[in-house]
Order: C-alpha cells, then structure tokens, then sequence
C-alpha cells in the first residue's frame, strides 16, 4: 500500500475482524479451469487429464485461486450446499473420510454433485494481521458477507459490533470515534457519496445509537445469523427501523449507485 502510494496510485482497504474467510468452494480451482463459466468448468473436470492436472495444481504446486498455495482440506468446513444437507458444519477432510474418498477426489466430485453451489468457510487467518492491518490510517470496515447458505460466515452479522465491541472497547486496538469514523464518514467520503457518512445538517438521517458499553458480536460459526447486542435504535433515512432493540417492519433502504 505504501509502495503504491508512492507511485500515485489511489488506494484504500477494508477488511473484516475475523480469521477465518468464505467463498463459493470452486473458487479454489486453477483460473484456467474455471475460465467460460460453470457449464464449461464441468465439462473440464470430467475430462480425465485436466482433472489429473488441476489435482496436481491443488495438491503440489499450487493454484491460483488458492492464493498460490496447494489447500489444507483440514481448514475448510461445508458452509452451504443445495442436496447434502447432513454434511453443513462439517470439516471438509472428514466429510472426505465419511464418503470413503481422498479429500481431493471428493472436492471435485462434491463440487459436481451439487452443481457447484458450495459455500465455505476456510480457517487459517493470522489474529496479529488482522490488528495491525485495522489500524492502517486508510482502513475501513467491511462485512464482505454472504449472508446466503445453510450456515455462513458469522461476518454478515457480527463485523460491526465486534468492531466496536472487542477491537474497540475492550482491546482498544482502535478508538471507539476511530472504529465508527471507518464504517461512516471515510466509506462514505471514499464513494462519494455526498449527503451520507455524517451527521450534519442537510445529509440522509441514517443513524444508529447503540450503547458503547454492551454493543458485541453474539453470532458464532455454529450459530451464524444472530443478532448482535447493544444496537438500541436505527433510522434509515429518517425512518425508524429498530426500536428498542426490536424491529419495526419499516423497509426504506434502497441500494446507491454512483453519487446518488
């Protein structure tokens, strides 16, 4: 980033206070095999030397949708699937061991089974990274959540008030003004968006009053969609949408394009 600056580029990051990632599983797969679409990546993968190949690619060399790395099966627990539902929450080495299969083999025939509709969450952040990159002076906060599959990613609930709650008010990693100014005015200033971000006279009211002595995360990897604590009322758009904690119904958020 500082390399990148120095050469002009404009450039900002967000991330989310967790270790562990997901995606859609097939994401793991060498570009070059997934290039044209699901369709044509299924025809690849029955072929029997591209299958030996990309094999090769996921356990030796490394593949690029790996990051470079070959993958850990043991790190990769089932997210959400379309028809095998018994195996949602379960380490991908030992769903591998329970269908009698080498974690490999199974990836690729799992993967065809179920269309290629797997979601993941993959294990192995570093809780040393994660600080240090939060408190970079051109962070913000982000959920990247995918809030869809039998059990996700504990983020689409939890980023915010774990922000606030853990990193915030008990580690202090960052200042509780510092942590809301990255999830308010600096993504909003970054996007430019010219009417949200602060609280200012003339600007969208999309408020939230939350209590900085309870606000935290509560949803876990077992139990992902659960709210979290401390978040009293919340408006968008000057419409009350939580009320005591509870929710009102009201629906007013609309998605924004450009500097709408």
């Amino acid at each position: 980033i500082a390399q990148g600056e120095q050469s002009g580029v404009d450039i900002t990051l967000d991330t989310y206070p967790y270790l562990a990632g997901m995606t859609y599983l097939h994401a793991l797969l060498p570009s070059w095999v997934q290039a044209g679409g699901i369709e044509t990546m299924r025809l690849r993968l029955r072929e029997p030397e591209v299958r030996k190949k990309v094999i090769h690619e996921l356990m030796v060399t490394g593949s690029d949708g790996a990051h470079g790395n070959t993958v850990n099966f043991e790190t990769i627990v089932i997210a959400g699937v379309e028809k095998a539902l018994e195996l949602v929450g379960m380490r991908f080495d030992e769903a591998a061991k329970r269908a009698g299969k080498d974690p490999v083999e199974f990836y690729l025939d799992f993967l065809d089974e179920e269309n290629y509709k797997v979601s993941a969450v993959l294990h192995g952040g570093h809780e040393p990274n994660v600080r240090s990159i939060m408190q970079h002076p051109k962070h913000m906060v982000g959920t990247d959540g995918i809030l869809t599959g039998n059990r996700p990613h504990p983020r689409g609930y939890g980023t915010f008030a774990r922000y606030l709650g853990v990193y915030a008010r008990e580690e202090k990693i960052l200042t509780m003004e510092g942590a809301i100014n990255r999830m308010t005015g600096r993504p909003a200033k970054r996007l430019s968006l010219k009417d949200r971000g602060l609280i200012r006279t003339g600007y969208i009211a999309d408020l939230t009053l939350f209590d900085a002595a309870t606000v935290k995360d509560r949803a876990t990897y077992e139990e992902p969609r659960v709210p979290a604590a401390g978040f009293e009322h919340v408006w968008i758009g000057g419409i009350k949408t939580l009320n005591s904690g509870k929710r009102t119904g009201e629906l007013p958020g609309k998605a924004i394009r450009g500097n709408s």
